[in-house]
């Protein structure tokens, strides 16, 4: 989740979530339909007569195998289907539970992913998948303290099962609470299991920055937007970047990357603006202006503004 700045906006940390858009169902149903289930609750996509033909299992093993395979096509609601009649036959089935709520978190279900990781705690209260997913929820919901909390039982109790996103979530935290040298602890670990991806060079670069280690920020900059060349967080820290640094040639360069020119001046004027340099911000609001007189407001009041703060 850190994007330094978004047009008007001073810099702010955004966290990194997933979501997933489902396709509309034409009928919705619950396992409960075959009998009364302890778990039909957990049950909320297409009615099981679409999987009816198909040959059922009679143990929560198979089911849960047959449940996986779903899963790695994409097949949510019949993954979800299986692992919720496997927890129906054995009640005290964690890995079944624990799926059950996986996929309830990628749906955005989240409080009946929290039940069911809850109830996975209450089968093996060390379950490193359920306290990491919980962990995830707890995070977007800016529940830090227990976020960590599950995500540290899931680092101790994980081994070789450990993800890198439970390490990038932890270095978040650490970045919130201005903790940067452990974020960089953190991230570390997570570029070990993903050294290439974007999310978390950008995030490592962050931490680089606020501990005023710039050459090291701007490499890890460079490195996510070279495997992902429109990553557009990496590019606006990029160009912050070479704000501060005095680089504004290369800061336009950057912030043209993923947005237009007009609006590269603005934001280039309104970082300098922030840190007291009013002379220079005047002149790219001036030019901002400029390339767009009739729409652009926003280098016009802040204009405005920046000959306010100058006279103070």
């Amino acid at each position: 989740m850190k994007h330094m700045i978004h047009r008007m906006l001073p810099p702010v940390l955004i966290l990194f979530a997933v979501s997933i858009v489902l396709s509309a169902c034409t009928t919705t149903s619950t396992v409960a339909d075959e009998g009364n289930s302890d778990f039909d609750e957990f049950y909320d996509g297409q009615s099981e007569l679409i999987y009816s033909n198909k040959e059922s299992p009679d143990n929560a093993k198979d089911m849960i195998a047959m449940g996986d395979a779903a899963l790695a096509q994409g097949k949510l609601d019949e993954a979800l289907y299986q692992f919720v009649k496997a927890a129906d036959l054995d009640n005290k089935n964690d890995i079944a539970l624990y799926k059950i709520g996986y996929i309830h978190s990628k749906r955005g279900n989240t409080e009946r992913a929290k039940s069911a990781f809850e109830m996975v705690f209450e089968i093996n209260p060390d379950h490193a998948g359920a306290h990491e997913g919980l962990g995830q929820l707890l995070l977007a919901e800016r529940k830090y303290d227990e976020a960590r909390n599950h995500l540290t039982i899931a680092e101790a109790s994980g081994g070789e099962a450990i993800s890198w996103r439970l390490y990038n979530s932890l270095g978040v935290i650490s970045d919130l609470e201005k903790d940067y040298k452990q974020a960089i602890i953190h991230y570390r670990k997570a570029l070990a299991l993903q050294p290439e991806l974007p999310l978390i060079l950008n995030n490592m670069g962050y931490s680089r920055y606020m501990l005023g280690d710039w050459d090291s920020a701007e490499k890890y900059y460079k490195k996510a937007v070279l495997n992902e060349k429109y990553f557009e967080r990496a590019w606006r820290n990029l160009g912050l970047l070479y704000v501060r640094k005095g680089n504004y040639e290369e800061a336009v360069s950057a912030f043209t990357q993923v947005e237009s020119l007009h609006e590269a001046y603005n934001d280039i004027g309104f970082i300098c603006m922030l840190n007291g340099k009013h002379d220079i911000s005047e002149a790219f609001f001036k030019r901002a202006i400029k390339l767009s007189p009739r729409y652009y407001k926003a280098a016009n009041n802040n204009l405005r503004k920046n000959k306010m703060l100058s006279n103070k």
